[in-house]
């Protein structure tokens, strides 16, 4: 994913689209149920989008 970070910077991208799927945060509605009295989500799911984020606000701030 950094390979492809730093190619939209040097090509001078100034736009990523970003979709979050909700299913992979949240795999079932009982999934959901049983996570949410727990205040629990997929931390994988999350931790993984959160790097993306955090890789592209850098380059952009850098």
């Amino acid at each position: 994913m950094q390979e492809d970070i730093q190619l939209m910077k040097d090509l001078g991208t100034n736009s990523y689209r970003l979709s979050i799927s909700w299913p992979r945060i949240f795999p079932s509605k009982h999934f959901i149920k049983v996570y949410l009295l727990f205040s629990a989500i997929y931390l994988l799911a999350v931790t993984f989008r959160s790097t993306i984020l955090c890789s592209l606000l850098v380059d952009i701030i850098v």
